[in-house]
């Protein structure tokens, strides 16, 4: 089971090595060489790679003088050690990094005991409390009169709708000044609300500059007091890549302003290109070549599945090709492309091929038009045009 089953010889090649060649050539025919491009930026950087860390970290200074000169924030927010960024939730702002444990998930954040004792030391803990009961308040009012089965709940509302009476009391107790005296499990619940707000998307002005400030301090504690152990957290850090994380948001460092539209678009491009210049598209290849696409391809567009299929067969270097309308999910300018590319590569081979759209059979030396299933045409194109029957009807 554990044999090389590839048939080199029938794909012309010799080796593994010539064989990778002959499969970037046949995704770059038919127009996969970015995406799998884009596949080796979606991977973890490489481990033992020290000039592969070098020109990531070479590429993510470059993006960020781009995003920087260009005026690309409204696009993206980078990382910045000692600034709040409004795109991450207060929990990932406090974090600053990637959770090793489970109880340092954000998910159990608000129940951990080092953690709520390191807020208690900052005189944080409190005022994060009672930002979770000011949500609290503001989704009561909000969704008092939404029925408890609407949609609203499952995408607007911090708390369920089963949830609101319990909530309801606590905010009593709140009002009543007996915050301290409340279960701990209560209260965080209510911290639990406080660390899911993103500032930018949710806009309830509960998180204002001066807290913001406050939760970056407590940030830098946190890191002191965790410097090093990388099993609790590994926090980001501008001088080195993380393996928790893709190369592209490696080199990106920041999170994209998902809310205007073409923003990811051209950021993903943004990086693409910087790490094409840095020298890191051959290693990008190999590690796309590798990309988990995962069972019958469920991880890849339609488009890509059948850009693939297409490059799947001409590896095999077949005598004969017969396609039928491989092309359907592509739009019209890149099943040109590809038809004529394919074309190109069969040389002498044979294609069949048949077509959703007859002004694509003009690079053929053959065309048969069907019409109900019965043959009405057979000639080369330019006669048949000419002809002003069916084919023609068609292209009209």
């Amino acid at each position: 089971i554990r044999a090389d089953w590839i048939d080199y010889a029938a794909a012309g090649v010799s080796d593994p090595e010539q064989m990778t060649e002959t499969a970037l050539s046949v995704l770059s025919l038919v127009g996969m060489d970015r995406d799998v491009i884009d596949f080796g930026l979606a991977c973890p950087p490489p481990n033992g790679d020290s000039t592969f860390g070098r020109q990531g970290l070479e590429a993510r200074a470059r993006v960020r003088e781009r995003v920087m000169g260009n005026d690309l924030s409204t696009f993206v927010e980078l990382f910045d050690v000692g600034a709040y960024n409004s795109r991450l939730s207060v929990a990932q702002n406090l974090i600053f990094g990637t959770p090793r444990r489970e109880d340092f998930g954000l998910a159990n954040l608000a129940r951990n005991p080092e953690v709520l004792a390191l807020l208690r030391e900052e005189k944080l803990l409190d005022d994060l409390y009672a930002t979770g009961a000011k949500v609290a308040g503001l989704m009561l009012e909000l969704f008092a009169d939404v029925a408890p089965d609407s949609e609203l709940f499952d995408q607007f509302s911090f708390i369920r709708a089963v949830d609101l009476p319990e909530f309801r009391k606590m905010l009593a107790r709140v009002a009543k000044g007996k915050l301290a005296s409340m279960r701990e499990d209560d209260k965080g619940r209510l911290l639990d609300l406080t660390f899911r707000l993103v500032n930018s998307q949710h806009r309830l002005g509960v998180i204002d500059d001066p807290m913001q400030r406050r939760i970056v301090a407590a940030r830098a504690r946190f890191q002191r007091h965790y410097q090093g152990r990388e099993d609790v957290i590994e926090f980001f850090d501008p001088q080195r890549l993380s393996p928790a994380h893709s190369i592209e948001d490696n080199l990106l460092f920041g999170r994209v302003a998902l809310e205007h539209a073409g923003a990811r678009s051209h950021i993903a491009a943004l990086v693409r290109d910087t790490a094409i210049e840095m020298g890191m598209e051959a290693r990008l290849v190999r590690l796309g070549l590798a990309y988990e696409v995962g069972n019958s391809g469920t991880r890849l567009s339609y488009s890509q599945r059948q850009r693939l299929v297409i490059a799947r067969a001409l590896i095999k270097n077949p005598d004969i090709l017969v396609f039928n309308e491989p092309t359907s999910g592509l739009d019209p300018a890149s099943e040109a492309r590809i038809v004529k590319a394919v074309l190109g590569w069969a040389g002498r081979r044979s294609v069949i091929w048949s077509l959703g759209r007859a002004d694509l059979a003009r690079g053929f030396d053959r065309v048969l038009v069907f019409e109900n299933a019965r043959l009405v045409e057979d000639g080369r194109f330019d006669e048949l045009e000419r002809a002003g029957n069916a084919l023609s009807r068609a292209l009209a």
